[in-house]
């Protein structure tokens, strides 16, 4: 599997937890333009990921239904570690 092939089905993958952690449906949250950010304290423990969404490119109908908007954010349970980051 080629580097591009696994940065796509990670992002899918990406994509399926923040749909499952929203409560939305996979094609809501591909319509949605949106950051990975993470919500870390100073020693650097993760609590969970904020998602950053740029108003500007979102689908309204599907930005309408993410639960818990605050201005352009949402924050949700830590995302799995990815292939190449430490656990």
């Amino acid at each position: 599997m080629s580097s591009r092939q696994l940065e796509e089905r990670w992002e899918r993958e990406i994509n399926q937890h923040i749909a499952r952690a929203l409560e939305m449906s996979i094609e809501d949250i591909e319509s949605l333009s949106f950051e990975v950010e993470n919500n870390e304290s100073d020693e650097g423990v993760v609590y969970g990921q904020i998602i950053r969404f740029h108003l500007e490119h979102c689908d309204p109908d599907a930005l309408s239904r993410v639960p818990n908007l605050e201005n352009d954010w949402v924050m949700i349970a830590p995302l799995p570690v990815g292939p190449d980051e430490p656990e």
